[in-house]
């Protein structure tokens, strides 16, 4: 029974449950009646849409006309009342412009004129934020405004800048005299200064400290200063209370005097000390490696000996002893030398020093070596053509330690074109201004022990021939009628100097002058006497060689006018004695220098007394070639000289004026009549030569000493 009961009445979750989904049903009832009415003022809005840019455009019409009326009354009101009325303008237009957009006031077009509509309807749900709106222009600048109460006062800013000093005032009167004091109690005994130092004399060793003690008395108290004497460096850095002066860490150079002073008003006092330091022997020697000849006397280095005491130097060898009753020693045992030093005394010489303080070692290392010999030697003279290599060989015998070097002596050696192969310089390209004095130089360890030099003569590639001969140049006159006078084309001895050979036969005696001034006032440098007398005018000087025709031979002696000696003869094979040039004088060997170098002409009986030419190889002193000429005989030429090569022939000794009528190249094997004509101005010319450094012939005409310029094509 009361099961039944239970199921027949409902539960109190299920009555809630009922009355929530009624109460839900109900609110969605109500917002569909809402939505519905929603719809229908959309309809209203979307009918109205054509109509709205009408209105907005009424709306800003409306709006411009008030604001052009608002500037108006703004300009012609008082500043006050314009404010106030702007501010309730704008008020307005902002409330007028909140209806147009919210659609509560609203205009209407009837018959094409806009008027206003009826009453609006009851207010819509608020609508969405609109975008923030364009700034607008700015108005235009408002009358200035009374000036507004003062603020208040400032703190006070900084002082300025002082000013200049102003004119010193006049000087007062000299105020009146004070009272007397009261007396003051009796003063100190006051003194002049004394020092007292200890100890007086002290010695310490190397990186040791020490204290000297400078007691010090006077009245006022004195001021006290360490000095160290000698140099007179103050010390007071190093001071310490009570005039003590303390030194740590010593060293060397600390020990000596040391002087302590003690100055007040009444004058200055003063002690000196003296410091002695013991050092560790120290020696400086340097190791070598040095070189010396067998033979000669040698001194080591110098074995520097530094410490205190003074060290007791000794030397020795590692592996053997010194060389016996061969030894000094100096300068306290600092110095060693050897005497008559020999290969075997080459070794390590050990130095060494010793005191209470320890024991130095140094070493020297000493090579006895042999004189450098050279095995090869440069010629004294080399002649050669541009852009030929060159070669000057030089070597020298040794121990291995000599080193060849080589040196210009007017200059540096040509720079990219030279260098040094087995000891000998080898210059490419050679140039004109290569020619000069070169030195191979043989040193071991820098010290030079012997060299020798060459002198490099470069000749021009000379492939012109004559084509005019200048008018005479009268530079001397002499009384010898025939003669010679000539310059060293190569400038060994001198480039100005002149050496004359007076008449053609039985003279041996040939004069140098330094210049052609001091030939004009007669004032010789130097007379060589010849060990043969001459013959003819054909000799030349090349280098540091005179070259002449023995009297009575077929030699050509070759005389060193360095060392005044005869070295060497060439003989002439097939000359014949007795033919001679058309002016006669024993004229029948001449001897001429061009570019090429040294010549000679000679008349020959195997030619039919015409003229044979032949190179003479001034190093070798030998004839390398010889020419047999179609000329004249030699009794109808005048004279005969070679330039570049060439073998001029002139026909006559007396003419005037004269001309050259045979020309041989050498080179080619050509010859010609070249017909130049010159001036044989006083009708004698024994002596023709041709000096190709001046390019200029050089005559003996008379007795006249002239020259005559030369034209080549």
């Amino acid at each position: 029974m009361k099961a039944s009961t239970q199921n027949s009445c409902p539960s109190f979750a299920s009555v809630i449950s009922v009355l929530s989904v009624l109460f839900y049903c109900a609110g969605f009832l109500r917002f569909e009646v809402e939505l519905s009415s929603q719809r229908n003022k959309i309809g209203a809005l979307e009918d109205a849409l054509a109509t709205v840019k009408t209105d907005e455009q009424f709306a800003q019409s409306l709006a411009t006309e008030s604001q052009s009326k608002f500037n108006r009354n703004r300009r012609n009101a008082d500043p006050i009342k314009n404010r106030t009325e702007e501010k309730e303008s704008s008020e307005v237009l902002l409330k007028i412009n909140k209806l147009l957009s919210s659609g509560r006031l609203q205009l209407s077009l009837s018959n094409g004129h806009t008027s206003l509509r009826g009453s609006p309807g009851p207010p819509g749900l608020p609508g969405p934020r609109g975008k923030r709106g364009r700034p607008g222009s700015k108005g235009d600048r408002g009358l200035m405004g009374s000036p507004g109460k003062s603020g208040k006062q400032g703190i006070i800013g900084p002082s300025g800048m002082k000013g200049d000093t102003g004119p010193k005032g006049e000087k007062g009167d000299i105020g009146a005299t004070g009272m007397s004091g009261m007396k003051g109690e009796p003063g100190e005994s006051i003194s002049s200064p004394t020092v007292v130092v200890s100890p007086e004399i002290w010695t310490v060793n190397e990186t040791e400290s020490t204290t000297f003690q400078c007691s010090v008395s006077g009245n006022p108290k004195p001021t006290i200063k360490w000095d160290k004497l000698v140099n007179g460096l103050e010390l007071e850095k190093r001071m310490v209370p009570e005039g003590r002066l303390q030194l740590r860490n010593i060293r060397e150079g600390d020990a000596g005097l040391y002087q302590c002073s003690a100055a007040n008003i009444l004058g200055k006092a003063q002690k000196v000390v003296r410091l002695v330091v013991n050092v560790h022997p120290r020696i400086f020697l340097n190791p070598g490696p040095m070189y010396a000849i067998t033979g000669s006397n040698t001194t080591l280095p110098t074995c520097h000996v530094t410490g205190h005491p003074r060290p007791d130097v000794k030397w020795l060898r590692p592996f053997g002893q010194l060389p016996q009753g061969r030894v000094q020693l100096n300068n306290n045992n600092s110095t060693l030398t050897i005497l008559d030093v020999r290969r075997n005394d080459s070794d390590n010489y050990v130095c060494t020093a010793s005191n209470l303080r320890g024991r130095a070692v140094g070493k020297t290392l000493l090579f006895v070596v042999s004189l450098p010999k050279f095995i090869f030697k440069p010629p004294k003279r080399v002649t050669a053509y541009p852009g030929k290599i060159l070669k000057l060989n030089c070597s020298v015998t040794g121990d291995g330690h000599s080193v060849i070097s080589w040196k210009r002596q007017e200059g540096e050696l040509p720079a990219g074109r030279s260098f040094i192969s087995k000891g000998g310089l080898v210059i490419t390209d050679l140039q004109r201004q290569d020619a000069g004095n070169y030195t191979c130089i043989a040193t071991i360890a820098g010290k030079r022990f012997t060299e020798v030099s060459t002198a490099v003569k470069v000749k021009e590639s000379c492939s012109a021939v004559i084509k005019t001969v200048g008018t005479p140049v009268l530079h001397l006159s002499r009384r010898t009628t025939q003669g010679a006078w000539m310059k060293d084309p190569l400038g060994v001895m001198g480039k100005d100097t002149i050496f004359v050979m007076k008449f053609y036969s039985g003279r041996k005696v040939v004069e140098e002058y330094e210049n052609i001034a001091k030939l004009k006032i007669g004032v010789t440098r130097k007379q060589y006497s010849l060990p043969h007398n001459w013959h003819g005018t054909g000799a030349v000087v090349y280098g540091s060689y005179l070259y002449y025709n023995r009297a009575g031979t077929s030699y050509i002696n070759r005389y060193n006018l360095q060392t005044e000696r005869l070295e060497g003869t060439v003989t002439l094979s097939d000359f014949t004695p007795g033919t001679h040039y058309q002016w006669g004088g024993y004229s029948g060997v001449d001897l001429a220098v061009d570019e090429h170098g040294l010549w000679v002409l000679w008349g020959s009986y195997s030619n039919n007394k015409r003229l044979k030419a032949a190179k003479i190889d001034v190093n070798s002193n030998r004839i390398t070639r010889t020419w047999a000429l179609n000329t004249e005989p030699m009794q109808s030429i005048g004279n005969a000289f070679v330039a570049c090569g060439v073998i001029y022939c002139i026909d006559s000794c007396n003419g005037n004026p004269t001309t050259i009528n045979f020309a041989y190249d050498t080179k080619t094997g050509k010859h010609w009549n070249p017909n130049i004509r010159f001036i044989n101005q006083y009708g004698y010319n024994s002596m023709v030569d041709y000096n190709p450094k001046e390019r200029l012939l050089y005559a003996w005409d008379l007795g006249r000493l002239v020259t005559y310029s030369l034209a080549f094509q």
